[in-house]
């Protein structure tokens, strides 16, 4: 059953108003995935499905670019895959947190490169992830040097940019992206506009409410998408 955290210490206020200091790096901004700016962090909480406790942070990011629909997504992407995540890994590095999530391929809709075929595993990073006990206990020593903390007591946090959740492991995914310029991982398009989650043969896009109310391409099945993506 999902344990979901219900404690919010007064510690983690104050951490919710000061992550908006968070400065997205450069990468991003060269991978067509740069969020222009951040706003304030609501803190919302949430469970997951790994029997885990931990806390949505949802940052309000503003996007480059709003994606009208699957054409526009298809022409800004290298690569489509769909596939499953095998595992994630969180790094937090010059105060920003990013996802990086190894995923197996099971089909791939679009690609120049010969790495990219079914049974490969290629590595995609997304904006926003875990922060554990550690890293929130460093951020914390880090803005209060003189204020003492009990690291036990912090409640593990997932940012969220606009409140959509990074990839977790399980999780079987459709996703838009495009190669880094700095290693071999890839983005997902539009900080989280290409990505897809995938249930049987229903999908449900990763976007907020008002994003999917201006969205032309409201499909709802797999079978749905993947035409839209062949009609190129």
């Amino acid at each position: 059953m999902k344990r979901i955290s219900i404690a919010i210490a007064s510690t983690m206020l104050i951490f919710a108003c000061t992550a908006c200091n968070f400065q997205y790096k450069k990468e991003f901004k060269d991978n067509n995935v740069y969020a222009a700016s951040l706003g304030e962090v609501e803190p919302k909480v949430e469970g997951n499905d790994k029997n885990l406790k931990y806390k949505i942070m949802k940052s309000f990011v503003s996007l480059a670019k709003y994606y009208k629909n699957i054409d526009e997504l298809n022409s800004d992407s290298s690569i489509i895959i769909e596939g499953i995540v095998k595992s994630t890994e969180s790094v937090y590095f010059n105060h920003n947190v990013t996802t990086v999530s190894q995923v197996e391929l099971y089909e791939v809709y679009k690609t120049n490169e010969s790495a990219i075929k079914k049974g490969a595993t290629i590595c995609i990073k997304e904006i926003g992830g875990m922060l554990d006990k550690e890293t929130l206990y460093k951020i914390y020593k880090e803005k209060f040097p003189d204020e003492e903390f009990d690291k036990e007591k912090f409640i593990p946090q997932k940012e969220a940019p606009n409140g959509i959740r990074t990839m977790e492991q399980g999780d079987h995914i459709i996703i838009f992206a495009n190669k880094s310029a700095q290693d071999k991982c890839y983005y997902v398009t539009g900080v989280y506009q290409g990505k897809y989650l995938v249930y049987n043969d229903r999908v449900e896009h990763q976007v907020p409410s008002e994003e999917e109310a201006r969205f032309e391409n409201k499909v709802k099945t797999k079978k749905e998408l993947i035409k839209l993506i062949n009609k190129n």
